[in-house]
């Protein structure tokens, strides 16, 4: 089984990279097999030409298994991870077509986050 790490951390070498791989080895008891840091890759994300970036899609497409790590800014993912799975979503790399698409490792069937400030208990409105 082939594993691969992204990682949209605006910081190199970040806590969200360390984590990212601790998943992987816990989910297949070894090292990933291709880790990308995409805050070492800088301006090429934004060269649509780039032989460097197409490449690691390429290889993110084939891979078995893809952990995708980002830190939460404003309730979402970082513009850096956004700037490379546009890559993906535009049909310029390969499809990320697989029955595990669509499995979420947190949240609940509706698609919450644990932490959703939906399901907190709020005053006056008798919780």
């Amino acid at each position: 089984m082939s594993t691969a790490v992204v990682v949209g951390n605006p910081k190199a070498g970040s806590r969200t990279l360390a984590s990212a791989q601790r998943v992987v080895r816990e989910l297949t008891g070894a090292e990933p097999d291709l880790v990308v840091d995409l805050a070492e890759l800088g301006p090429a994300l934004l060269d649509w030409s780039s032989d460097e970036v197409t490449a690691l899609v390429e290889q993110l497409g084939a891979a078995d298994l893809v952990v995708v790590a980002s830190p939460t800014y404003k309730g979402t993912f970082t513009g850096l991870l956004k700037l490379f799975l546009d890559r993906f979503a535009a049909g310029t790399g390969p499809a990320l077509d697989s029955p595990a698409r669509d499995r979420k490792l947190s949240g609940d069937a509706a698609g919450r986050h644990p932490r959703s400030r939906a399901d907190r208990p709020r005053p006056g409105r008798g919780h």
